[in-house]
């Protein structure tokens, strides 16, 4: 084999989840708002999870993370290994940064003790905690850290607290990291820098990356692949950019056709007409048939599947490709 057929050996897999379903137990009844999830993130990889308010999106999360809130349960398998020194699969830890920092972190506890806890809790000597903690509130592009350590939450800005989140959940030395929509409350220029931050860090430490967004023009900035959520299901994966390009579901290509573009003058956005299904009732066929200019019965009858369409690229359409350039 010469030196230019030689190939990179893929990175392990650390996340593998399949046929992930999430099942909640309400007053009214038993409801599965999520179901047949099949997600695979590599080491140093980026998958972004994209969709509408209400698709199911941080649920997914909480279920890969067992998590769910009081009544909920997992169905299906979640693997969440790495790979040892000596070449063994053994649990992977992982970390989770929020959505809204001034909620999840505690009032009552100055954000260098937050920090310092997140590494207690995996063995780390108070006093070593405390040092990581300044280290990684520089890490972070937190300016003046050892002062900012001993700050309270409220004391600081949107993008600061959202750094320190960050340090937080690094200091539990995750292998795959979890983001719920972190950047929505910051505005544009902070949105970015985060994004950045994100990004540098994942490159650094090999991470892999799971970013919960309803905005595709964010997960664009940062992920490798996309997951394309909608009422409960994904509808489509594959490598960013030819999703992006080539949007094998009308969902996607409806989701792209919603968002302002940059590069030229639009005279309107598109939206999605009609609203996603009730997840009591969900319909036979393709759930998003009642909203999509293309369906007829054969969707709207029979169940959907995600089908292979190329290399490392699924849709649940029975028409890939239907929607392309038809909404632009």
């Amino acid at each position: 084999m010469t030196a230019a057929a030689r190939t990179e050996p893929a990175a392990p897999t650390v996340l593998d989840a399949r046929g992930l379903s999430v099942r909640l137990a309400l007053e009214s009844g038993t409801i599965v708002p999520v179901r047949g999830i099949d997600l695979r993130v590599r080491r140093g990889e980026a998958l972004g999870l994209v969709g509408e308010s209400g698709s199911g999106k941080s649920l997914t999360m909480r279920a890969l993370l067992d998590v769910l809130p009081e009544g909920g349960s997992r169905g299906g398998t979640v693997a969440l290994e790495t790979v040892a020194a000596d070449g063994s699969r053994v649990p992977a830890r992982a970390a989770l940064v929020f959505q809204e920092p001034l909620s999840a972190l505690n009032p009552t506890m100055r954000v260098g003790d937050a920090i310092a806890e997140a590494a207690r809790a995996r063995g780390v000597r108070p006093r070593a905690a405390r040092a990581l903690a300044v280290d990684l509130l520089a890490q972070v592009g937190v300016p003046e850290p050892e002062r900012r350590a001993r700050d309270w939450p409220h004391e600081l800005s949107g993008g600061l607290r959202q750094r320190v989140m960050i340090a937080v959940a690094l200091a539990a030395e995750p292998d795959v990291l979890f983001c719920d929509e972190p950047t929505t409350a910051l505005d544009v220029t902070v949105q970015a820098q985060i994004l950045a931050l994100l990004d540098r860090l994942r490159r650094e430490r090999g991470l892999a990356l799971v970013f919960v967004s309803h905005d595709l023009s964010v997960v664009a900035q940062l992920c490798d692949r996309v997951a394309v959520m909608y009422a409960g299901e994904i509808v489509e994966q594959g490598p960013l950019g030819e999703v992006l390009a080539g949007p094998a579901h009308p969902y996607t290509a409806a989701l792209l056709a919603a968002a302002p573009a940059l590069d030229h003058r639009q005279d309107r956005l598109l939206p999605i007409p009609g609203t996603p299904p009730d997840p009591r009732a969900f319909p036979d066929g393709c759930r998003f048939a009642a909203r999509c200019r293309f369906a007829d019965e054969a969707c709207r009858s029979a169940r959907t599947e995600l089908r292979v369409v190329g290399a490392d690229r699924a849709t649940a359409c029975i028409r890939p490709g239907a929607g392309e350039g038809v909404f632009s």
